[in-house]
């Protein structure tokens, strides 16, 4: 980490959190809640905002309760608002910037969000969520060819169920429906 906390019971919380988001589904909420833990501990620590950020970013697409207009643009301004902070302490926080462009893509403000991955894979070219945040953004906007290899690039860095899924998507998207259905079955397996 570029930014560390002199608490390590806020760092435990932010790999839990960490962990959590990567196994997405239910533990995406979990996550939020172990973030917000390690900044009640360390409020100048900008990792566990980012990570706050990502996790908030991500709660509407698995939140099963909730999921109306009202609830996913409040998601989305505690998102902004943890991804600012983070950005206030560490202005080159990648996962803050991938944060961020979550955020954009989600309201659509496409060329806000391609620039925020950009400037993510820019200062950590090998960060799995920017490739596959990207890749999904890719894909939203019918650029599947460059989808395909951020959604590639992305799984040749981590084969977990997530990341096999999104490509599996993607690679039917684009028109591979053989590859596709295999990573997805791999994913459903590995899950």
């Amino acid at each position: 980490l570029t930014t560390p906390t002199a608490d390590l019971e806020a760092y435990d919380l932010y790999l839990a959190g960490r962990q959590q988001m990567r196994s997405r589904g239910d533990g995406v909420a979990e996550a939020v809640t172990l973030f917000e833990a390690a900044i009640a501990r360390d409020s100048s620590w900008a990792p566990a905002w980012a990570g706050l950020a990502e996790s908030r970013s991500l709660v509407p697409y698995y939140d099963r309760v909730d999921n109306d207009s009202a609830s996913w643009a409040e998601h989305l301004g505690a998102a902004e608002a943890a991804a600012r902070r983070a950005l206030e302490l560490d202005p080159e926080n990648a996962s803050a910037l991938v944060a961020l462009g979550n955020v954009y893509r989600d309201r659509w403000r496409w060329k806000d969000a391609e620039d925020a991955y950009l400037r993510a894979l820019a200062v950590d070219p090998d960060n799995v969520e920017a490739h596959q945040q990207y890749a999904e953004y890719l894909d939203y906007v019918g650029r599947e060819t460059d989808a395909y290899r951020a959604a590639n690039r992305a799984l040749a860095l981590d084969r977990s169920p997530i990341r096999l899924n999104v490509a599996g998507y993607i690679a039917l998207y684009a028109g591979r429906t053989r590859e596709g259905l295999a990573l997805l079955q791999e994913g459903i397996r590995l899950d």
